[in-house]
């Protein structure tokens, strides 16, 4: 399966770090709070019980930690970062990424999927 995710190369890491992680963007926070509570009920944490990605994180968190968030289609993506969030993630640099990733290191949700970064092959960057 093809996930598309909101990525940035964090030097400090020296992996990719989403834009929630803020020492990937080199500031204290790149969206404004308008964004947050737009999809505050969207997280992992405001799921049902009965959600992959609810599992995963609820029951398994020593596993969680292992997983990146990103989405099935970039109708999902473009949901969840609206326009406005887009065009400040690009003037951080950031990109969307595609990785291929068996569907058995994978949870998903309706918004959103987790995926085991571990287990992924990036296939693609493009500037958002």
């Amino acid at each position: 399966m093809t996930i598309l995710r909101v990525e940035k190369f964090s030097e400090v890491r020296q992996e990719p770090r989403g834009p929630y992680s803020v020492k990937a963007a080199g500031t204290d926070q790149i969206l404004p709070d308008s964004h947050y509570d737009r999809v505050a009920n969207f997280g992992p944490y405001h799921l049902t019980n009965t959600d992959e990605i609810y599992n995963l994180f609820r029951k398994t968190p020593d596993k969680a930690v292992d997983y990146f968030f990103g989405f099935r289609t970039m109708e999902q993506l473009e949901e969840w970062f609206n326009e406005k969030d887009r065009e400040l993630l690009k003037q951080y640099n950031f990109v969307i990424a595609s990785y291929e990733v068996d569907e058995k290191f994978i949870a998903k949700s309706s918004r959103q999927v987790a995926f085991h970064y571990g287990k992924s092959k990036k296939i693609k960057e493009v500037k958002i």
